[in-house]
């Protein structure tokens, strides 16, 4: 199959007659496959520069009759975003995704399924497993599960504020409602438990069962096909004395390709952790997942053996920034003393996308963090909630051993 580069297209168009100031612009360099008719093609390499006005941009004529333009190619947002080199923490958070679905996502578990020929003995497993693992939360929280099943709409944000009203009800030992109250705390605490059993024990494993079942229920190809992205928030600014521009807009980068069990010993060793021991030691280290929340080490450290087994085919990178930028003049009405007077200029939207094709190249930098989050904060309150009763009541047992002595 043979791949032709296409016309190459690099067009301005000017404010007017004579000036050299482009309002609008385009270059474009790609290619095209001949024949197209193949039902799995290559990504072509591309690339792409754009910026055009938008309608509120137009030219202003000073005083002196003398037009005050604006070279938009050369704008601070159109020529940082052209020159600026790509996020490198993007690219490896994009990395991390595209990696890890290979090795360890539903669409690997499939594949395995379908390669190895152990759809039956895997869907057994897993609802044997989750089987269990039901039992042992029912068996370790009956009074959660009962109030659940009463209450179903019941989230953690509820336990936290009716076991802090709780606790401001406890306040005298000695009335008869501090029974009832206590009691309350444990059945609250308990709950909180039983969230935190469920969201990590019995979840994981219903998701691997409606995965496995999802592959079954499809027709499957030789290999699965992967689109991971990630995205940032991506702008540039200047402040002179008659001119402020700001740029807002994303940057985005898109990893697709298609994926093949090169070797399974080394993709089973990956997938259990035998081959990458510098996440355990990191995994060991108390509250690092907290870290991994603002600074993903974890994720930095997986990278370098995530695709540790496996092949990847037909592998492009899509980076793009894209977005919208205004300018705002400010025009010299006054001379003695200097005074300014600030006009709404106009504003713009520029764009650049860069595809490469081959292989992924191996990030080394720390991937953006994924902050607190909603759930995040949940499950942190959860662990305080959990850590706080702990430490409650082991300074009870103490102060009591210290009575009876």
């Amino acid at each position: 199959m043979s791949r032709t580069p296409a016309i190459n297209v690099n067009s301005s168009q000017r404010w007017m007659p004579g000036f050299t100031d482009r309002k609008s612009s385009l270059r474009k360099t790609w290619f095209r496959h001949k024949p197209e008719w193949p039902d799995k093609l290559p990504q072509n390499p591309f690339d792409l520069f754009t910026c055009q006005n938008l309608p509120d941009m137009a030219p202003m004529q000073q005083a002196n009759e003398q037009w005050v333009l604006e070279d938009l190619v050369n704008a601070t947002g159109s020529y940082k975003m052209s020159v600026d080199n790509w996020d490198s923490r993007l690219y490896a958070d994009a990395y991390s995704k595209f990696t890890n679905a290979a090795r360890d996502g539903s669409a690997e578990v499939g594949m395995n399924a379908i390669q190895y020929r152990q759809t039956l003995s895997m869907l057994v497993k897993y609802v044997s497993l989750s089987l269990e693992a039901s039992r042992t939360v029912k068996k370790a929280f009956p009074r959660a599960i009962a109030f659940l099943a009463r209450n179903p709409r019941t989230t953690l944000t509820d336990i936290r504020w009716r076991r802090k009203e709780a606790l401001a009800r406890a306040t005298d030992p000695t009335k008869a409602s501090y029974r009832r109250v206590k009691r309350e705390i444990r059945l609250l605490d308990e709950i909180t438990g039983a969230f935190l059993a469920y969201r990590y024990g019995v979840a994981p494993l219903m998701a691997d069962i409606k995965s496995v079942c999802d592959i079954l229920s499809r027709d499957h190809n030789s290999d699965v096909v992967y689109r991971k992205a990630s995205k940032i928030g991506w702008g540039a600014s200047s402040y002179t004395t008659d001119r402020i521009e700001v740029f807002k807009g994303i940057e985005r980068v898109v990893l697709t390709g298609r994926c093949l069990v090169s070797n399974p010993n080394l993709l089973m060793a990956n997938r259990l952790g035998l081959i990458d021991p510098q996440v355990w030691v990191w995994d060991s280290i108390p509250w690092s997942f907290v870290v991994d929340w603002w600074l993903p080490v974890g994720k930095f450290l997986s990278n370098f053996t995530a695709s540790v087994g496996l092949t990847f085919v037909d592998v492009s990178v899509t980076r793009t920034r894209e977005g919208t930028g205004q300018i705002q003049r400010r025009l010299l009405t006054k001379m003695d003393p200097p005074t300014y007077k600030m006009v709404n200029y106009g504003s713009y939207r520029a764009k650049r996308k860069s595809r490469t094709i081959g292989s992924l190249p191996m990030p080394f930098t720390v991937p953006y963090g994924t902050g607190l989050g909603v759930e995040r904060a949940q499950n942190a309150i959860a662990l305080i909630l959990q850590t706080f009763s702990k430490g409650v009541k082991s300074a009870r047992r103490q102060d009591a051993a210290e009575g009876n002595q």
